[in-house]
């Protein structure tokens, strides 16, 4: 692993700043990390000087990117009062909410949905019960919105629209919308 597989971009929220660390954009497997992979991810949180770190996985199989909900718990673990663990799955697959309550018993905290990646709208009624379920457990939900380089991931599921009618079906999903839903920030 080099830094150039780790990706951190600085939040700043009520006069604290945040850190968000996307753990890598290349198929693991479930396999563990290596010490050196672990050392240089700390370096990186640790260099942000943030109060948190949010940790996503990024299940988006279609487009050949896994990074498993096991592996973020695993590096959460390093640093449990820093670091947020997000997990990833496809909420339209049957088994769905399960996989969320396993990843909320291995200690994950929010949910990163990439719709786009994963080819299904945010509307998708076969959604519905993992949102149901992360409204339930409390669990924040960060929306994948905004412009994509992957051909094949249309760019209408990334359209910020969709989550007024999700926010109105389901008013107590805490709904994080990431990358600014570019291109449509202006709206």
């Amino acid at each position: 692993a080099s830094l150039r597989d780790i990706a951190l971009v600085p939040l700043v929220s009520s006069g604290r700043m945040l850190g968000y660390l996307q753990v890598g954009h290349h198929q693991r497997g479930g396999s563990p990390f290596t010490p050196e992979e672990l050392r240089l991810m700390n370096i990186v949180s640790n260099q942000a000087a943030a109060d948190a770190v949010c940790v996503f996985a990024f299940q988006a199989p279609r487009i050949g990117v896994s990074v498993p909900n096991e592996l973020v718990a695993e590096y959460v673990r390093t640093d449990p009062e820093r670091l947020i663990g997000y997990a990833s799955l496809d909420p339209t697959e049957p088994g769905a909410v399960a996989v969320l309550d396993r990843a909320y018993l291995l200690g994950l905290r929010g949910l990163k949905l990439p719709a786009t990646y994963q080819g299904w709208h945010p509307l998708d009624e076969r959604a519905f019960l993992v949102y149901e379920r992360a409204q339930e457990l409390g669990m924040p939900v960060t929306f994948h919105l905004g412009t994509t380089p992957h051909p094949s991931a249309p760019l209408e599921y990334a359209h910020p629209i969709h989550i007024d009618e999700l926010a109105r079906t389901f008013p107590r999903l805490r709904v994080v919308i990431a990358h600014v839903a570019h291109p449509w920030e202006a709206e």
